[in-house]
């Protein structure tokens, strides 16, 4: 793992440390307005009671000019206070207010549970409690004359306001910009939760947290030179940088602030709500010291917060030429093994480490060829090695084969039939000829291998071959075909076509030995620029797709990497040669195309293959185009999709046909946005297959608080193979990646609009 990841680990680990903190105190805060109001509403006295319990605990007030309990004070100021004294304050004006009476006497024991607070949060400066009724209590115990003034307003104070009904009607915890803490603590960040007696706002509790703790636990130790690792809220406002002092002379109780260009006033310009809807990425500036430099984020929506980490480009730089060295180093000593990865792409380094990574493997490739050539030659009857030959040896090896068949024949035809040397002769005729098949499925596999392509249409090929599999297959294989209409002619060799066919059958029928479904389906594709980006060497364009699923026994990710190898197998001996798949994997890549597997152990599989349309047929005359479903009428749309690249496409889409967007990285997080009401969608979009939670149990949880909440699926396998493996109803919504723009605005069209 090299420095960037390391970095990227590091914020990532910080993060989920400080959320996991969040909710420590968003936990104590419930519980303290949970027993609040128990005791203020089961607590009764009569005013007799109340009087007595001041006198007998000396409340008064005290030289300062406040209500409080004059013992406690003059302990507290000779250094001898008991550990769980609570300080209370009012105004003395306030001293025969009923109210304010009563709410105190309601909360006289509430010291000890403070402690165990105090105790279980030991990095908190103190915990208070303010009431609509001007009265207050702070823990641990506060010296009011050194605190606050006589005549202190709590209902101005920036903690009070940050819950007041018209600031807050969510009643949610909210939490303040850093400011000077009035008892002589430095710079705080203070969290806060407001107390209702059903619909009316009575008070707040406060837990204030010295800044030293946050920076002491979350801005870890620099990976990588120059590096700074700082939070800001959503308005730009540093919440914590180490270049901002703790101990600063002003106003007690002030909110101090400074903006993200503080650090740099490039910072002024960097658009938050992309960040925010991103929720993690990296950005590249230009500061003012000329360098460019990456700078990592991820936020933080429980605290409306985004968390920074900045480093040098040219760090980055450093990294890449060390590893491009060795990399080269280690091709110059033989070690042909050695790949280049982890390197920054930031780094302009994506073709090098391409071609260099292509490089060594073609070279590793080529000398294990050779190894196994000059096996092969030694012993020629391990001819199940031959696949380690590339398609250049296994064409020279046909030349050689055809010299031994061509002698042995002359052998076998000039020997007497009784010679007892002619089976020896018809038994090296034998063993040419399986040598030559094999190679020339080699020849398949390597592209090698003459075909005759003609403009031929794909469905026409699946229905010739349609009566053969059903025999091949067996009757405990159901055979499905879905094939779609009007898809575009293709370029191919319909023999060859045939025989791909034919071998992904076999193979399908071979993992299903105790029956199952095989289903083949054709459409027509339009593969864009993002696909063409996750797919290695794919051209954009439109594709005939050709797929074939079975409900097997499927594969794990180790043996799907390799099920292309010649002579690979999983079979027993003798069931197979292994030169199955490699040959179905030449044929499409001679016809222009490209293959991929989908397959996870007990989910089937699912070959996907791509054939380009061709231009040599004429096309007939395009259809009026329809008017484009550009107008979303500002619905709202939730997108949840875990590939932040497609992300952020689907949104760019959905914009431009002006929909609201809101954006979510997987299940959990869209049912936070609709749970805290941040996100009321008309119609949500959800991958099938996410990690953690799959779209259909989001959907199900979403409408349980919107019942009538619509849904479109988008999934990389075809409508027909999902509902095929059970994933979702029959009729359900959904569209297939890869998708047109077009596709997408026609399809929400129907959805929100069926009529």
């Amino acid at each position: 793992m090299h420095e960037m990841e390391v970095v990227k680990s590091q914020v990532d680990r910080a993060v989920t440390a400080l959320q996991s903190t969040i909710r420590r105190y968003y936990d104590t805060l419930y519980e303290l307005r949970r027993l609040t109001l128990i005791l203020l509403q089961e607590t009764t006295a009569d005013p007799a009671d109340i009087e007595k319990w001041f006198a007998d605990e000396n409340y008064g007030i005290c030289p300062d000019g406040f209500w409080q309990n004059l013992s406690h004070l003059e302990q507290y100021r000779n250094g001898c206070l008991v550990p769980d004294a609570v300080s209370y304050s009012c105004h003395p004006q306030l001293r025969n207010n009923h109210d304010v009476s009563a709410r105190m006497f309601a909360l006289r024991n509430i010291g000890p549970f403070l402690k165990e607070i105090k105790e279980r949060l030991p990095e908190t400066a103190w915990i208070y409690y303010q009431d609509a009724t001007n009265f207050a209590l702070q823990f641990p115990y506060i010296d009011q004359a050194t605190a606050i003034t006589a005549d202190f307003d709590w209902s101005t104070y920036h903690t009070w306001i940050s819950v007041a009904p018209e600031n807050n009607p969510e009643r949610a915890i909210q939490w303040t910009a850093p400011s000077i803490d009035y008892a002589g603590k430095g710079l705080i960040i203070s969290v806060s939760i407001p107390v209702y007696e059903g619909d009316t706002f009575t008070g707040v509790w406060s837990i204030d947290l010295p800044m030293t703790p946050l920076y002491s636990e979350y801005m870890f130790i620099r990976q990588i030179p120059e590096q700074q690792n700082f939070i800001a809220d959503y308005g730009k406002n540093i919440i914590a940088h180490p270049l901002i002092e703790t101990k600063i002379d002003k106003e007690k109780g002030a909110i101090y602030q400074q903006k993200l260009d503080y650090i740099s006033k490039e910072f002024a310009n960097i658009p938050v709500s992309k960040l925010i809807s991103s929720h993690t990425g990296k950005l590249e500036l230009m500061l003012e010291d000329c360098r460019k430099y990456e700078v990592l984020y991820t936020t933080i929506p429980e605290l409306r917060w985004i968390f920074f980490s900045m480093f040098p480009q040219e760090r980055m730089l450093d990294i890449v030429n060390t590893k491009i060295k060795t990399a080269l180093d280690s091709v110059r000593n033989g070690d042909l093994s050695y790949r280049l990865h982890n390197i920054p792409d930031s780094a302009g380094s994506n073709q090098v480490i391409t071609s260099f990574n292509e490089m060594a493997q073609a070279l590793e490739a080529q000398q294990e060829q050779l190894r196994e050539s000059q096996k092969q030659l030694v012993q020629s009857e391990r001819l199940s090695a031959i696949g380690s030959l590339a398609g250049g040896i296994a064409h020279d090896f046909n030349n050689m084969l055809n010299v031994i068949l061509g002698y042995g024949q002359e052998l076998f035809e000039a020997l007497h039939p009784d010679d007892p040397l002619r089976t020896f002769a018809q038994e090296i005729l034998s063993a040419g000829k399986r040598s030559a098949e094999l190679t020339h499925q080699l020849l398949a596999f390597s592209r090698k291998q003459p075909l005759q392509p003609k403009v031929e249409d794909i469905n026409a090929i699946i229905l010739n071959t349609e009566r053969v599999l059903a025999r091949l297959i067996g009757e405990d294989i159901e055979l499905k075909t879905m094939l779609s209409k009007n898809i575009p002619p293709v370029l191919v060799d319909a023999t060859q076509i045939e025989q791909v066919v034919i071998n992904l059958a076999v193979n399908a029928r071979d993992a299903m030995p105790d029956g199952g479904t095989l289903l083949i389906e054709t459409t027509s594709v339009e593969l864009d620029e993002q696909y063409s980006r996750t797919h290695v060497r794919i051209k954009q364009g439109t594709y005939v797709m050709l797929s074939v699923t079975d409900t097997g026994h499927g594969m794990d990710e180790t043996t799907r990497k390799r099920i292309f190898d010649p002579f690979f197998t999983t079979k027993a001996q003798g069931k197979g040669t292994g030169l199955g798949l490699a040959t179905v994997y030449g044929i499409v890549k001679q016809s222009g195309g490209y293959i991929w597997a989908y397959s996870e152990p007990g989910m089937g599989t699912t070959f996907k293959i791509y054939l380009p349309r061709t231009t040599q047929k004429t096309t007939k005359k395009s259809a009026p185009k329809n008017a484009m479903a550009t107008q979303g009428n500002n619905a709202m749309i939730l997108l949840v999709e875990d590939e932040p690249a497609l992300r952020k496409l689907c949104e760019i889409m959905l914009k431009s046909m002006q929909y609201r967007v809101v954006s979510a990285t997987g299940g959990e997080e869209a049912l936070t946005l609709v749970k805290s009401g941040q996100c009321i969608p008309d119609l949500v979009i959800t991958d099938v297959v996410m990690p953690e939670m799959n779209g259909k149990v989001l959907t199900d949880r979403l409408r349980r608080h919107i019942p009538q909440l619509k849904v479109l699926y988008v999934s990389g396998y075809t409508d027909n193979t999902i509902v095929h493996h059970g994933v979702l109803d029959s009729g359900i919504p959904f569209l297939q990646k890869p998708f047109t723009k077009k596709r997408l605005a026609l399809t929400l069209k129907n959805i929100l609009e069926p009529n």
